[in-house]
């Protein structure tokens, strides 16, 4: 029957064998989600079609970059290990979070300045896939209930799965897209499971989103449990023995699945360690999440009402899936128990975005402040398969049930149509009524066409006609779809604004100019390419990574708050999980190993979209010129020191002090066994003044010592200052105070002794806290004298790679080895070719004991858990490359008798 049907269709002609329709099917259900979202994207004006970009959010500060870094591992770093993440440190947790999809190789292909394109390419291949994987899933179980419709419906659903608002509003976090192309997989292999006992496609599914999204996974990995019981409730013929078998290979699948992955989840949990897990998170003390009555708003096209907290979960797939998911509850066929199941199932997931302590748990106990109810897609994902579900069932549902249907949608749009204060416009209604009554005629339409008509004394077969009429619909459902995230785009620009392509092509083919520069000045210099590299001004805290220079500036999930912390109390920005080498000042940069600084005093005006920040747009005095490029000026630092170097053994001592550049004083005090001034604090009444007016808060400064004079506006830990204030320096606007970026040590200029200096802060002085600002000045002769003194000392590279620095030594009486590294435990010193114990100064950087004299020294980094992960994983493929092949050999035997 089934076969007659799809030969006969108008949108199957000349295909002859099911196989050939399946294949025709799936590459559909592939390339019209795919499609709809490129032309979406090309309405919308993205590049290369338009002037937008897919950037926005976390999209631009976090995966572009990490994307673009790819293509510096091997000489940055690799899966393990970066040099560019916050001076060096695990890298493993950036890649499973983000770049393990086997899809990011696609990336390796595009050059960095045109990443945004590559990245929009990149979203419609996995939005494409989502529909392919949903049509895998769809027609198995078309085939295994024997279901005698015209398969053309798959297409249509996968359509609606791989267009979830979900996908649409988290394209911005590409790598959860993945978790929903995995999961029908899983799905569909946990049904063969239970109706076939057959569990490879299980392993094969939880390890590729084990190792494609590890965070999503879990989630996932919930949804299939519970779909487990549901798909066992639903196989009458089980026994108990047969129940106990099936949880005994699903567990086993997950333990197999995980074993498999070993190698990158071993490491990257100890790499969580080092942030998330053990740190404090973000805490919300309200016991729901949102009013209960505003998720109807989530049932009319193009709504969106925002990706942070407060706000309800996306989800819309098309009208065709509301309408057929509430079908499935009024067929006579389908017995009660399946559709308690469903309203269960579905009922406690939408409660769990309700509910907030649930919520959490499925956060894996962490609760995000933004991007909430990250599982939702298996809500879009249930709903969609029970409405496909509810179709193979087409002629029992009753006209009645599409009137009552359409009468009770009609009287929501009318409450929203009648109060728009709820956030709903009258254009969504009228789309939303438009696809509705279109719908509904449509699906009456195809009910009631017989199978053949009578004309005269033949019959003539209707397959051409409700082909016409599936046509209509899914172009009905794709304009619909297409609409729906138009709007959801609009609504993403609106609240977080997408950057235009061309101010990303320019800054990026601008910096790479730059950091060539630096290296090719660095050669000529004598250098041996160990070096840092800070900037005044930032489009992001990830440029380190994907410009492939050595940074210490970093923003991602997978970050490390014991070097955030540091950072933050010896004056650098820092707020949660991002740090940012704004705050960097000649003697940090000294010690950190920073060669290079870049400014540009005009880059943040000039930048239309404020997307670049700048902290420091003053010339750079105590820097050694190299070239101006572009308008953005390259310096040297002449006072560099290597990553390594003898510090007193007394360092343990060090203590941080009342303020950050307090603080650095006590560092190169304790690095050098001194007690010297080296900033040098100015002293109200007798080296500075404090004038208060309505509208500023004005500082006279006389220069009490030639040098650099920095200062420090602290905004107060609940940010009593009002922010974006104006600073000027002598009656020239430099910089924006009170911001995330500006909430550490200013340089504000070098000057002559006795020169007078003003400093001016543009805002009401009663809105100002100003009781906590300082001035320092650097004494340049004691400074330079410690720097000279810590050179006679430091180390002279020989040879560097990823996670790994080798070179000598000549170590005085009392010293150890200070190294401006991340402290990790994954780090390993050898001294003459023996390993030595290393410590964590102040669970900062990494130093390490030493005995006087000259010594060669190899440091070497093996992520923690690196050589665990790899044996799991390795005698995990070694068993079931042992169980594949006793499989196969007892297949053929038994096909052989």
């Amino acid at each position: 029957m089934e076969r007659s049907i799809e030969t006969g269709s108008i949108l199957t002609a000349g295909i002859k064998d099911r196989k050939s329709y399946t294949a025709f099917l799936l590459t559909a259900c592939f390339l019209i989600p795919a499609v709809i979202m490129l032309v979406t994207y090309a309405c919308y004006g993205m590049a290369p079609f338009g002037e937008n970009s897919v950037l926005i959010m976390d999209m631009s500060n976090q995966y572009c970059e990490f994307y673009c870094g790819l293509k510096h591992m091997g000489s940055m770093g690799d899966f393990f290990f970066s040099w560019s993440k916050a001076l060096g440190g695990n890298y493993i947790g950036v890649f499973a979070y983000y770049l393990s999809s086997p899809l990011s190789i696609f990336t390796l292909l595009c050059p960095n300045a045109e990443m945004p394109i590559c990245l929009l390419y990149l979203t419609c291949l996995k939005i494409g896939l989502c529909g392919l994987t949903f049509g895998i899933l769809l027609n198995k179980r078309h085939r295994r209930k024997g279901c005698t419709q015209n398969r053309i419906y798959i297409v249509l659903f996968s359509t609606c799965y791989a267009m979830m608002s979900y996908n649409i509003v988290y394209s911005l976090s590409l790598m959860w897209i993945d978790a929903v192309i995995w999961l029908p997989l899983i799905i569909l292999g946990t049904e063969n499971l239970v109706h076939e006992g057959r569990w490879g496609l299980l392993l094969f599914s939880f390890a590729g989103i084990f190792i494609s999204t590890y965070y999503l996974s879990y989630m996932a990995g919930i949804f299939t449990c519970i779909y487990l019981l549901y798909a066992i409730g639903g196989k009458r013929d089980l026994t108990k023995k047969g129940i106990f078998k099936i949880f005994l290979k699903f567990a086993g699948s997950a333990v197999g699945a995980a074993a498999l992955g070993a190698w990158l989840l071993v490491p990257t949990f100890f790499s969580l360690l080092q942030g998330k897990i053990g740190g404090e998170n973000y805490q919300n003390n309200n016991l729901t999440n949102y009013n209960l009555l505003e998720l109807f708003k989530k049932i009319i096209i193009g709504t969106y009402d925002g990706i942070i907290i407060r706000v309800t979960p996306f989800l819309y797939c098309g009208i065709l899936v509301f309408i057929f998911f509430f079908a499935f509850f009024f067929l006579k066929s389908v017995g009660r128990d399946r559709k308690i199941g469903i309203a269960m199932i579905v009922g406690f997931l939408l409660l769990s975005t309700f509910i907030l302590r649930v919520d959490w748990a499925w956060h894996i106990f962490q609760l995000p402040n933004w991007f909430p109810y990250r599982y939702t897609f298996v809500i879009s994902f249930i709903m969609v398969l029970t409405a496909a579900n509810a179709y193979m069932h087409f002629e029992e549902i009753s006209k009645v049930y599409y009137s009552v249907f359409t009468l009770l949608m009609m009287a929501v749009y009318i409450v929203f149509f009648l109060k728009p204060e709820l956030g709903i416009t009258k254009q969504q209604i009228r789309y939303s009524v438009v696809f509705l009554i279109t719908a509904m005629v449509l699906l009456l339409f195809l009910k009631y066409i017989p199978r053949s008509l009578k004309l005269g004394e033949r019959r003539i077969r209707t397959y051409a006609l409700r082909g016409t009429v599936w046509f209509l619909i899914l172009c009905m459902t794709s304009v619909e779809l297409s609409i729906h995230a138009d709007y959801l785009l609009h609504g993403l620009n609106n609240e977080h604004d997408f950057e235009l392509y061309d101010q990303y092509h320019q800054y990026k083919k601008r910096m790479e100019e730059l950091i060539k520069i630096a290296e090719e000045d660095d050669q000529i210099t004598g250098g041996n390419g160990f070096y840092r590299v800070v900037q005044g001004f930032q489009r992001n805290y990830n440029e380190g990574i994907g410009l492939g220079y050595q940074s210490i500036s970093h923003y991602s999930s997978a970050y490390n708050r014991h070097i955030n912390s540091f950072l933050h109390k010896l004056g650098f920005a820092q707020i949660y999980l991002w740090s940012s080498n704004s705050g960097s000042t000649l003697m940090t940069d000294a010690l950190f190993s920073v060669k290079y600084v870049l400014t540009d005093k005009e880059i943040e005006q000039n930048d239309p979209e404020k997307k670049v920040v700048s902290w420091n747009p003053l010339p750079m005095d105590p820097y050694d010129r190299v070239r101006k490029y572009d308008g953005t000026i390259l310096y040297r630092n002449p006072y560099y020191l290597a990553p390594c170097y003898g510090a007193s053994n007394q360092i343990s001592q060090f203590q941080w002090g009342e303020d950050p550049l307090a603080s650095q004083n006590n560092l190169m005090n304790a690095i050098t066994a001194t007690d010297t001034d080296y900033y040098v604090k100015l002293k109200r009444g007798a080296e500075y003044s404090e004038n208060k007016t309505a509208k500023a808060t004005t500082y006279l400064i006389t220069m009490p010592y030639s040098g650099p004079l920095y200062a420090y506006f602290p905004k107060g830990t609940s940010g009593e200052s009002p922010p974006e204030t104006p600073l000027l320096i002598n009656n020239e606007y430099q910089l924006n105070l009170y911001i995330n970026e500006t909430d550490c040590t200013l340089y504000m200029g070098t000057y002559e002794k006795d020169e007078v200096v003003t400093i001016s802060i543009e805002a009401d002085s009663e809105k100002l806290k100003t009781s906590g600002n300082v001035f320092y000045v650097l004494d340049m002769p004691a400074f330079t004298n410690a720097v000279n003194e810590l050179r006679k000392h430091q180390m002279t590279i020989s040879d560097w790679g990823v996670g790994y620095l080798k070179g000598n030594i000549n170590i005085a009486e009392d010293q150890v080895v200070f190294t401006g590294i991340t402290y990790d435990k994954g780090w390993h010193v050898l001294v003459d070719g023996e390993e030595t114990t290393v410590h964590a100064f102040e669970d900062g950087f990494l130093y390490f004991d030493i005995t006087p004299g000259e010594h060669a020294i190899e440091l070497r980094y093996i992520a923690e858990g690196k050589h665990v992960g790899f044996a799991i994983s390795i005698v995990s493929y070694a068993v079931l490359a042992i169980y594949s092949t006793v499989h196969l050999i007892r297949k053929k035997r038994k096909t052989s008798i």
